[in-house]
């Protein structure tokens, strides 16, 4: 029987059955004209086909279970009941409402929340393209060791910088603290100490003005910065960025290059930053002892086959 049918047909269940019990009698009959056309008597052919077919009862209870119809009238018992016991007992029907949508709610938010700070993608260009370089096995004394992976020094991270075959491109970075306003009344904001090429290895175009380049990597001393998009609108009113913009930073004057864009946050999936500044080479950088995050943009043709990190001894 059509499913159209059988659909068109819910709630017309003994019309369904006489229909299903006819075709059950014409394949019985069918079944019984072939054997007699074998050379059996009738009451053999009867005997066969009913044992082939077995009870009847069972057989159709069989099409009804199989009957694609079938889900959709349950559906709508299930439906009918369910507004049965709101009618009877609406004080525990919205106890169990209640529940199921704070149960929904609370679901909700946690893969919020997890979107946010694990499976989001960073706002930078094709960052599937991305691979984070660690140390294995720890630095063995040298520098900083906090464990099986450790960081980059300032030695480390320039012999890398001149030997990074597998990247396209590769800068290194860290998080901390700048002090900004007079001296007087000093607040400290969220620094970002960046390569010179970070910005243009991440593809990350500037909102206003221009962002850290190669050359603003200088001696330790810092001058220029870049100001993050909520920065900019909270802490310069959104003002034009011009070749006079400044803040002070740690009681000195020191000029503000340009603007992120305001999906950019970092690298630090759930942090923000709030003034990015190029990173140094300190007057003797073997006894420069701060970590550094180093990451590369890969060639075109290398794979880490689903790794994020280049192990290296």
């Amino acid at each position: 029987m059509a499913l159209f049918r059988r659909i068109v047909m819910l709630g017309r269940r003994s019309r369904m059955e006489r229909e299903i019990e006819a075709e059950l009698q014409e394949h019985m009959r069918m079944c019984i004209d072939d054997n007699m056309a074998e050379g059996m008597s009738r009451e053999q052919a009867v005997r066969e086909a009913r044992l082939r077919f077995g009870s009847p009862t069972a057989t159709r209870e069989r099409v009804w279970a199989e009957d694609a119809a079938l889900g959709i009238e349950g559906l709508g018992r299930d439906v009918h009941m369910a507004l049965r016991g709101f009618v009877k007992s609406p004080g525990f029907a919205l106890v169990v409402v209640a529940t199921l949508a704070l149960g929904i709610g609370a679901n909700t938010a946690i893969f919020e929340l997890l979107d946010a700070v694990r499976l989001r993608t960073f706002p930078v260009r094709n960052p599937g393209e991305l691979a984070e370089v660690r140390i294995a096995g720890g630095t063995n004394g040298f520098g900083i060791n906090n464990g099986l992976l450790g960081n980059f020094t300032v030695p480390m991270w320039q012999e890398v910088k001149d030997h990074h075959e597998p990247f396209a491109g590769i800068f290194a970075f860290r998080t901390g603290q700048v002090l900004m306003g007079k001296l007087s009344e000093p607040r400290l904001v969220n620094g970002l100490e960046v390569s010179g090429n970070f910005f243009n290895v991440l593809g990350v175009a500037p909102w206003q003005g221009r962002l850290v380049e190669p050359q603003d990597e200088a001696v330790c001393n810092l001058t220029k910065v870049v100001a993050s998009y909520g920065f900019w609108k909270s802490e310069m009113g959104g003002a034009p960025i011009t070749g006079s913009s400044t803040l002070i930073i740690g009681g000195k004057t020191v000029q503000v290059l340009g603007v992120t864009p305001p999906s950019f946050f970092g690298l630090v999936v759930g942090d923000h930053f709030d003034l990015a500044y190029p990173t140094c080479t300190p007057p003797n950088p073997r006894r420069e002892v701060f970590a550094f995050s180093v990451m590369g943009r890969l060639k075109p043709g290398w794979s880490l086959q689903g790794r994020r990190c280049i192990l290296m001894r």
